[in-house]
């Protein structure tokens, strides 16, 4: 009897999955990652909130907002403390707001895990440029998207507007949404086999694989829970790489943890469909598949340059940081096998949304933003 060809691949495709998977050699399966939305609007931000010459103004009924008092330059918002309906490892801020120019709107979280002893406030970095080119189309459209903070078994929150004004013109928000992830297990066990062997396919997608390519992580062995994947792959031969930083830990104890939370909140929380970039890579120069569908897929990483790009998102805050060099090689090799199969110059410059920019940038050269930060860039 023959074989179809298909059959004997996807059986090798479940094998490779059991023997390559932590937790077939002794280590553990990496957990299911787990998370929850709390939305607060309007006249809801004055329950239990503290307010700094801030108010709660409704302009139009029904129509609410969190804004400077009368005659004041300077305040502040203090939520109430807010508990979680479960243990998280990591939290996103994403609001609307009005911000008009000059004016200055800076957000802060902080976590406890008893609700007694807190963490410091940590400032929300916020994601500029970034995103899926159909951002319009998600339920984070017109959003503030706050980057993660990250924390050891948090159960309760609070989180912080310090509002500036300027000539007469105020900042305000009228909604945030309060993502909380656990990545680490606290709420769940480790994922199935029969969850795992679903994922076979994304270690084989793609084109042939060039010579000398790099170690890849794959979905399934990062434990990308690939029913939070929601959105039809599309292929556009790249012309150039973009690399990013995340802004998170530059000492990150658990970066496969790092990467399932920032699948999550992109995928989930933010309703983009699957984890902007197309690889990631951390500071042991460990390298991670990112984005579904193998070489060439779209990412959603830089809004308006998706599309002829390939995006790598490197682990860690590289705004006055150097990236160490098992990172600096790992991302060459990345680089230089990416440039291989689809043929892009490393000192060349391709045409790209009527620019001539290189062919190797960071998310900076193409967007309103800092990152990939200097150390970095």
């Amino acid at each position: 009897m023959r074989v179809p060809l298909l059959l004997v691949g996807a059986l090798l495709a479940s094998v490779v999955v059991l023997l390559v998977m932590p937790g077939f050699s002794g280590d553990s399966p990496p957990p299911e990652t787990v998370g929850g939305d709390l939305v607060t609007s309007g006249a809801d931000f004055g329950e239990g909130g503290r307010f700094i010459n801030t108010v709660v103004a409704t302009d139009a009924p029904g129509s609410a907002t969190v804004t400077l008092a009368a005659e004041s330059t300077e305040g502040s918002f203090i939520s109430p403390v807010t508990e979680a309906d479960m243990e998280f490892s990591a939290l996103g801020l994403h609001w609307l707001d009005d911000t008009p120019e000059g004016t200055v709107l800076k957000v802060s979280v902080r976590f406890s895990s008893d609700g007694e002893d807190w963490s410091e406030w940590i400032p929300v970095s916020v994601e500029e440029d970034a995103g899926p080119d159909n951002i319009d189309e998600t339920k984070s459209a017109g959003e503030t998207i706050g980057q993660l903070a990250f924390t050891d078994h948090g159960r309760y929150f609070q989180y912080r507007f310090d509002f500036r004004g300027a000539a007469g013109a105020t900042p305000s928000i009228s909604r945030l949404t309060a993502s909380y992830i656990d990545a680490k297990g606290y709420n769940t066990s480790s994922m199935l086999l029969a969850a795992v062997s679903r994922f076979a396919g994304s270690l084989f997608s793609g084109p042939e694989t060039a010579e000398a390519a790099p170690r890849i992580i794959s979905r399934a062995e990062w434990g990308a829970n690939e029913d939070y994947m929601q959105w039809d792959p599309e292929y556009v031969v790249p012309k150039k790489q973009i690399i990013h930083h995340t802004v998170t830990s530059n000492q990150d104890p658990d970066p496969a943890a790092t990467v399932r939370s920032i699948y999550y909140y992109h995928a989930v929380s933010l309703g983009w469909g699957d984890i902007g970039y197309n690889y990631l890579v951390d500071r042991d120069g460990n390298i991670y598949e990112g984005r579904f569908g193998g070489n060439a897929v779209v990412g959603g990483h830089a809004m308006e340059w998706n599309y002829g790009s390939i995006g790598i998102a490197v682990l860690g805050d590289y705004s006055s940081s150097y990236s160490t060099a098992a990172t600096n090689e790992a991302l060459i090799s990345l680089m230089q096998w990416n440039s291989n199969i689809n043929r892009i110059d490393p000192n060349g410059f391709a045409e790209m949304l009527g620019t001539n920019l290189p062919n190797y940038l960071g998310h900076r050269d193409v967007g309103s933003t800092a990152c990939p930060g200097n150390g970095l860039h």
